[in-house]
């Protein structure tokens, strides 16, 4: 959404000053720009989605293993983590564990990216990619996640890719996970 201000000069003055404001329906980043924090430990993947989302006007931070990330998280939270789960030093899913665990940090939502097949339904994070992760797929996703495009799909990398969204899907009684009538 995008409003207008007007401030009209005194009569006989024929000046007009206008502002325009694009409104984040969102109360919790409304008047700040909202932050990204990428873990990848692949320098020029991680610079290539840096550039896609900081074009999007999202401010972005870097980690490039899984010890940084956590730095990073006790200066400031992020309004989202883009999380590699194969890093070295301390692996993404332990990672998406220490978010999970704290107050401060577990309503942040994650995008996991991974190159690996392996299936991922029991860890309980916003999105799942499956690289390769172009920077277009990845900033329809973030935007997505963040609740700022209504009715997209979650970008999957090939055809045959599954891509489980928290939103799309419920627990059953016996803890698994089902797709949510209607979408």
């Amino acid at each position: 959404m995008v409003g207008a201000i007007r401030s009209k000069s005194p009569p006989g003055v024929r000046k007009c000053l206008r502002h325009h404001i694009e409104w984040v329906h969102d109360s919790h980043t409304v008047g700040r720009q909202r932050t990204i924090l990428i873990v990848e430990d692949d320098a020029e993947l991680r610079r290539v989605w840096r550039l896609a989302l900081q074009l999007e006007g999202y401010n972005v931070e870097e980690a490039g293993d899984g010890i940084a990330a956590l730095r990073c998280l006790d200066n400031r939270s992020p309004d989202l983590v883009v999380l590699d789960l194969g890093l070295p030093a301390l692996s993404g899913l332990s990672v998406q564990q220490e978010i999970a665990a704290h107050t401060l940090t577990r309503h942040i939502p994650i995008v996991i990216v991974t190159g690996s097949a392996e299936d991922l339904t029991h860890v309980d994070v916003t999105c799942v990619l499956r690289k390769p992760v172009g920077s277009e797929e990845l900033v329809r996703t973030v935007r997505r996640c963040m609740g700022t495009v209504v009715q997209q799909p979650c970008g999957t990398s090939r055809p045959t890719d599954a891509v489980i969204t928290r939103r799309d899907t419920s627990r059953t009684s016996t803890g698994t996970l089902r797709r949510r009538s209607g979408r």
